[in-house]
């Protein structure tokens, strides 16, 4: 799943060359900015998160938001070359500690 996303990021942007690569601390920036616009969908609203997926049109927009999310960030791994899985892999072992052996399933993949 990873692969396809990264590729379908890669030629989204490739489509849109005018665009360009973003530096480092642009893309930086952006993964804080569009994790915001998902935070601001929750402000001032009842705990309950669930009940802000009840909408249809609540939930596109939420979901519009963590795709926004995903594409920066894939963004990032790509233009600095960094495996997103190894890391995430290399992530839950180094976390293992702290969590008392509750990620050890995920150690073979």
């Amino acid at each position: 799943m990873i692969g396809t996303v990264k590729d379908v990021a890669k030629a989204f942007c490739e489509a849109r060359a005018g665009i360009g690569i973003m530096n480092v601390e642009e893309l930086a920036v952006s993964i804080v900015v569009e994790s915001s616009e998902l935070l601001e969908l929750f402000r001032f609203r009842n705990k309950d998160g669930i009940r802000v997926f009840s909408s249809r049109a609540n939930r596109e927009r939420i979901c519009d938001e963590i795709a926004d999310v995903l594409f920066v960030l894939v963004m990032f791994v790509q233009v600095y070359d960094v495996d997103i899985a190894t890391e995430f892999r290399r992530k839950i072992v180094k976390s293992e500690g702290l969590s008392g052996g509750l990620f050890r399933m995920f150690y073979d993949w």
